[in-house]
């Protein structure tokens, strides 16, 4: 209890006055969150305790102890996330200092998974550049939000924008989170952030020729932080990894998936043998299943279906992702020179788990 406590502080006092230290006094009260019962073990164990339960086939009770805890889960990470502003995010050498303000460029940083990260890379001291079609968030900006220089540009018509951002100079990575479920207005109830595609928008447009855009608009820019090569991040999917397993897609995928899945192997395949290849770039791949918080109650019965289907073994169904523990490994991963190449939720979670 003294160490969540601990924590709860630091995290209250972070969230609060972020960049700034963080004061504790004795009258501070720990955050009620962590007097939950099982607060001490579960934010420990992380998913792990969930999955044992179900392999040693508890089932009924596992499902319970998952979609009751998670929560605990999910906001304990965010606290114990932020604690860290002023530390490195490299599991090797946590107690080292990061530079003052490097800074980031995210494309699409008002979506579901851009604005996470723009707040987490926030608190980590990061600089945050994001450029979007909306320019701004839709709701307004809360906490350290306010300090993320927004930027509008539409880079699927004008992807020039991009090179005019990055020679200002100064950015460490770039990370691409640009994307839809539904090439149509219906994409507001599947999207994360209630996004609508312009009309005519593709795939290909809004995936792929953007990610191509920006990686070249990056290499470009001759950036590069140290001896490696400058690192990039896409946000792609698990299900693209289908032709790893089979060589092709289901017979029975959808032609909107196959052609969702098309545009994100065209860009991992772009940035690992072309720009990786030559050292140009430092590829990261993200392949997240399905992404989710537990604060979006409308998608918890597909989060569970896809948590039961991996379970179970049905093939080319990964377990889904937090969108905390997705960002947490983005973020790690920018500062670790040894991450590059395609990460699954496993190995996404073991980053995310570095930066605890």
């Amino acid at each position: 209890m003294l160490l969540t406590s601990r924590l709860s502080r630091q995290a209250s006092c972070t969230l609060l006055d972020v960049g700034r230290p963080c004061h504790r006094t004795s009258s501070h009260k720990p955050s009620k969150l962590f007097h939950h019962r099982n607060a001490r073990t579960f934010t420990s164990v992380y998913f792990d305790k969930s999955f044992r339960l179900y392999h040693q086939g508890l089932e009924k009770i596992a499902s319970v102890s998952f979609f009751s805890q998670s929560v605990i889960t999910h906001r304990s990470i965010g606290h114990r996330f932020v604690t860290r502003a002023s530390s490195t995010l490299t599991g090797n050498n946590p107690t080292a200092e990061m530079p003052a303000k490097k800074k980031l460029l995210v494309l699409g940083g008002t979506g579901f998974v851009g604005s996470e990260l723009c707040r987490q890379a926030l608190a980590h001291g990061f600089e945050v550049v994001s450029v979007s079609r909306r320019g701004h968030p839709v709701t307004p900006q809360q906490g350290s939000l306010k300090q993320v220089d927004w930027r509008c540009g539409d880079v699927v018509k004008n992807p020039e924008v991009l090179s005019r951002i990055l020679k200002e100079g100064g950015f460490y990575a770039v990370v691409h989170a640009i994307g839809m479920l539904l090439e149509s207005d219906l994409n507001k109830f599947a999207s994360g952030s209630g996004s609508i595609p312009d009309p005519g928008t593709t795939f290909d447009m809004l995936t792929r020729q953007t990610a191509f855009a920006a990686s070249s608009a990056w290499v470009e820019c001759g950036c590069r932080a140290g001896p490696s090569p400058p690192p990039f991040v896409f946000v792609s999917a698990a299900e693209a990894g289908w032709t790893d397993l089979w060589g092709k897609d289901p017979a029975i995928t959808p032609t909107f998936l196959k052609n969702y899945l098309k545009a994100k192997r065209a860009v991992e395949n772009k940035l690992i043998n072309e720009y990786g290849a030559n050292k140009q770039l430092r590829p990261i791949i993200m392949r997240p299943s399905l992404i989710y918080s537990m604060e979006r109650y409308a998608s918890l019965p597909a989060v569970g279906a896809f948590f039961l289907g991996n379970f179970i073994g049905i093939p080319g169904v990964d377990r889904p992702v937090l969108v905390t523990v997705l960002v947490s490994a983005i973020l790690n991963a920018i500062e670790n020179p040894d991450i590059e190449g395609i990460q699954n939720s496993v190995k996404m979670e073991t980053l995310a788990a570095k930066l605890m």
